[in-house]
C-alpha cells in the first residue's frame, strides 16, 4: 500500500505539470487567434483520456489483473516522450539562457509552505468527511506568502468564478457517479458486463459533449448560454436519478447516465474556453494550473462527500432495520466493508440490505443536485468574454 500511494503521488505531480505546460506550449507555438480553440481541444483530449482510461482500467482489473493498469502506461509514456522530443521545437538559445539564469530565483519564489499546508489540509479534510467527527480543538490562524500559490488578483475577478463553478460541478458529478459501480453491485443489478456498460455509457457522453460544445462555440463565438443549458441538463439528469434509482432500476435505465456525461462535457468545454479568454500570457500558466487544481479538489472531495453520505445513511438504516439480531454490529460492519457480503445472507435479509443501500444512495443524488444548482448563479453572473 505505501508503494501504491507513493506511485499515485508521483503520477499526480507529473500529470499536473504536463496539463499546465500544454497550455503554455500552445500559446508559445500557435497564433493568438487559434490558441484559444486549440487549448480547448487539448482540454477535450484530456477529458477523452480520463474517460477511456477509466473504462480500460476497469476492464483490465476484471480480466487480466489490476497490475496491467500500470504496465499499460509504459508504452504510452514512451510514445509521449518521443513526440515531445521530435515534434515540439526547442526553445531559442536566448530564452533558454534567461530561463537557466532565473531558475534559482523562481524556485525560491515558489510557495512551498502553501503547497505543503494545502496537502495536509486536504488529507485532514477527507479524513474528517469520512469519519464525520468534528475535532475537539479549533484554532484560527492567518498566514500570508510573499508569492502565493494561487493568483489572488485573478481570483477576485471572473477567473475566480470559473474556478468555483468547476469545483461545485465536479464535486456533485463525482460525488454521485463514483458510486455507480457499487450501486449495481449492492442493488444486484446485472453482473460485471452490466457494470462495464454503465461505466461506458457514463463516460462516452463526456468527450462527445466536449467536442460538440467546441464546435458550437467556434461557430457562434458564444459559450455562456451553452454552459447554462449544460447545467440545467445536469440538474434534470440528477433529478431523474434521484427519483428513479432510489427504488432500483432496470438495466435499460443506464441510458440516464449518457445525458449526464454529455452535459458535463459541454460545461467543462465552455468554461475552459471562457476561462482562457480572460487570461493573458503573463498569468496563463499559473491560472491554468489553479483552474485544474479546483477541478481536482472537486474530484477529490466529491467522492469523499458522496461516500460519506451513502455509507452514513446506509449504516444508520441497517442498524435500525437489523436491531434485535445477534451480533448486529459485526454483521453491519461486514456488510459495509464488503459489497458482495450480503449475497451470502438469507434472501429476506438480502432484500433488507438492498433497501437500506438504496435509501442511502439517494442522498448522494441530492448532493449532486444541490452542488450543481449552486454553480448556476456563478455562471449567470460571470461576464461572457469576447472571443476572437
Amino acid at each position: 500500500m505505501p508503494q501504491l500511494v507513493a506511485a499515485r503521488v508521483l503520477v499526480g505531480l507529473t500529470s499536473a505539470g504536463i496539463i499546465s505546460s500544454s497550455s503554455a506550449t500552445v500559446t508559445a507555438l500557435i497564433p493568438s487567434d487559434k490558441a484559444t480553440w486549440l487549448r480547448s481541444y487539448a482540454d477535450v483530449a484530456n477529458t477523452i483520456g480520463r474517460s477511456v482510461g477509466a473504462a480500460v482500467g476497469f476492464l483490465f482489473t476484471k480480466t487480466i489483473g489490476w497490475r496491467w493498469c500500470f504496465y499499460s502506461n509504459v508504452p504510452l509514456i514512451l510514445l509521449c516522450a518521443f513526440i515531445v522530443v521530435h515534434q515540439i521545437p526547442p526553445d531559442s538559445p536566448k530564452s533558454s539562457q534567461s530561463m537557466d539564469d532565473s531558475l534559482p530565483s523562481e524556485v525560491q519564489n515558489i510557495d512551498w509552505a502553501g503547497i505543503f499546508t494545502l496537502t495536509i489540509t486536504l488529507v485532514q479534510l477527507i479524513l474528517f468527511i469520512q469519519t464525520l467527527q468534528p475535532g475537539q480543538i479549533q484554532q484560527a490562524q492567518t498566514c500570508w506568502a510573499h508569492h502565493p500559490l494561487l493568483p489572488l488578483g485573478s481570483m477576485k475577478k471572473a477567473f475566480g468564478g470559473y474556478c468555483l463553478s468547476q469545483f461545485l460541478i465536479l464535486s456533485g458529478r463525482t460525488g454521485l457517479l463514483t458510486s455507480v459501480v457499487p450501486y449495481f453491485t449492492r442493488a444486484n443489478i446485472g453482473g460485471d458486463i452490466t457494470t462495464l456498460l454503465a461505466g461506458g455509457t457514463l463516460l462516452v457522453g463526456l468527450p462527445l459533449g466536449g467536442i460538440l460544445a467546441n464546435h458550437v462555440v467556434r461557430r457562434t463565438r458564444h459559450y455562456k448560454r451553452l454552459g447554462l443549458i449544460a447545467i440545467i441538463l445536469l440538474v434534470l439528469t440528477y433529478l431523474v436519478v434521484f427519483l428513479r434509482w432510489r427504488e432500483g432500476i432496470h438495466i435499460w435505465e443506464i441510458v440516464f447516465l449518457f445525458p449526464s456525461g454529455l452535459a458535463a462535457g459541454m460545461f467543462l468545454a465552455t468554461q475552459f474556453i471562457g476561462m482562457t479568454a480572460e487570461l493573458t500570457e503573463n498569468n496563463l500558466i499559473q491560472c491554468t494550473g489553479t483552474y485544474y487544481l479546483f477541478q481536482q479538489l472537486g474530484r477529490i472531495l466529491g467522492p469523499a462527500i458522496g461516500f460519506a453520505l451513502i455509507q452514513g445513511n446506509f449504516q444508520a438504516r441497517l442498524n435500525w432495520k437489523l436491531r434485535g439480531l445477534p451480533n448486529t454490529s459485526e454483521l453491519v460492519r461486514n456488510i459495509l466493508n464488503d459489497d458482495k457480503f450480503s449475497r451470502t445472507l438469507p434472501a429476506p435479509m438480502q432484500d433488507v440490505v438492498r433497501e437500506c443501500y438504496l435509501y442511502g444512495f439517494q442522498f448522494a443524488a441530492l448532493f449532486s443536485i444541490f452542488s450543481t444548482i449552486a454553480a448556476l448563479p456563478i455562471v449567470v453572473l460571470v461576464r461572457e468574454a469576447y472571443l476572437d
